[in-house]
């Protein structure tokens, strides 16, 4: 078994790269306990009921830092559903594992201690779809329409969907489209497009998700870049 420290664990909530005010992050997954005991049993029966997602951490406040703060970021998105929310604990990279789902954050609780540094307690929510581990399939700053490396996440079964978190980070004087694309082999000699993004002309955020079955294999990045500069995040997965 390999054990990595982690230093540099990526954090991206919408359109913003939070990632640089945390210090603590976790994700929990977790199913409720539903008591199904009926008469004429000698104990108590539970059954699993629904799943829930939670990702919670510890964020350190700017008290005196120019807008937009941290805190300014959570509370516009306090209570606001269905906000992509992607994390990649080893730093983020293209081809880094990472998690992603449709999030809000649900509370944000502020605390200041003597001798010690302003801090901030953050809980995020599932509000929709499911927690889905995948890979990030491109990241970093483009001046210029690519494609991304393809890597084998894997067919999509009948009762599968595959999907995808975009997150925009920055975008000056031109339009971005992104699109997550497949193909049977590691060449990408005939790709399909299997999930467009709108065609953005501001930093946003985008979760898109299509049905199975779908026999490629190999998954990649792709985007066109009409003018100035991006920098984006795509994160893909299977389940």
């Amino acid at each position: 078994m390999s054990l990595q420290v982690l230093k540099n664990a990526k954090i991206y909530l919408a359109q913003y790269d939070v990632s640089g005010d945390f210090n603590q992050v976790s994700l929990q997954l977790d199913t409720e306990s539903l008591d199904a005991t009926t008469f004429g049993q000698t104990a108590k029966i539970a059954l699993p009921g629904l799943e829930s997602v939670r990702l919670t951490g510890k964020v350190f406040r700017q008290v005196d830092a120019a807008a937009p703060k941290i805190e300014d970021i959570l509370k516009a998105n306090l209570a606001v559903a269905q906000v992509p929310l992607s994390l990649s604990p080893l730093g983020g990279a293209a081809g880094d594992s990472a998690w992603c789902f449709k999030a809000g954050v649900a509370s944000l609780s502020t605390g200041f201690v003597v001798g010690q540094f302003p801090a901030a307690d953050l809980s995020a929510v599932m509000t929709g779809g499911a927690l889905v581990r995948g890979l990030v399939l491109d990241t970093g700053t483009k001046v210029a329409g690519g494609t991304g490396t393809a890597y084998l996440l894997g067919a999509v079964a009948a009762s599968q969907r595959v999907y995808a978190a975009l997150h925009i980070l920055a975008l000056s004087g031109g339009t971005f489209t992104a699109k997550v694309q497949s193909d049977d082999a590691a060449g990408m000699a005939t790709p399909t497009d299997r999930l467009t993004f709108t065609a953005a002309t501001a930093k946003g955020s985008e979760w898109k998700d299509a049905a199975g079955a779908i026999t490629d294999t190999y998954w990649r990045a792709s985007w066109t870049l009409t003018g100035g500069s991006v920098t984006f995040a795509l994160v893909a997965g299977i389940l």
